[in-house]
């Protein structure tokens, strides 16, 4: 054997009891059992909204998204000129409430708002749970509209995994 073949070998080794313990840790720190489906790495609970909005043709630009969970509100400016198959990130005024904008079929743009909550926040019977999202354009015509009252699903993937979500959709 060649003495490069054997400092190949102790590396190959030595990478795959590192990416093995790595693997071990993840799974023992989520709390996984063997055979058990876990969810991803990162899941948050929220409300999440989902919005159709006419092609970028038809509005005047820029627009102005006002998303609310009274008495709360946050507001942001959304991406302009955004090319097919394209995907825009954009933050509000409010850290925990976040978005991306999308051109599907038919040059439809697809408004997608998360406003993350920590589990102390959801309530059945709290009066936020009614959300309401309003989009304007530059000349102040509303381009879209969204607006109800969700109900937060609990879902535990793993044995620790605490997470509730709602989704509202036009």
């Amino acid at each position: 054997m060649h003495p490069w073949e054997t400092i190949r070998h102790r590396r190959r080794r030595a990478l795959s009891a590192i990416v093995g313990s790595i693997l071990l840790t993840s799974i023992a720190g989520f709390g996984c059992d063997r055979g058990q489906s876990c969810s991803a790495v990162y899941a948050a609970s929220g409300a999440f909204l989902t919005l159709h909005l006419p092609p970028q043709a038809d509005v005047t630009q820029p627009e102005t998204l006002t998303v609310c969970r009274e008495p709360d509100c946050a507001t942001a400016s959304l991406p302009a000129a955004l090319p097919p198959t394209m995907l825009a990130d954009f933050v509000t005024s409010r850290p925990e409430v976040t978005g991306t904008l999308a051109v599907v079929a038919g040059n439809v743009r697809l408004l997608n708002i998360s406003w993350i909550l920590q589990n102390s926040e959801i309530n059945s019977a709290d009066p936020r749970n009614d959300y309401m999202v309003s989009v304007t354009d530059a000349a102040g015509a509303t381009t879209g509209q969204l607006s109800g009252e969700v109900t937060y699903v609990h879902s535990a993937d793993c044995p620790g995994d605490e997470i509730w979500t709602a989704h509202l959709s036009d």
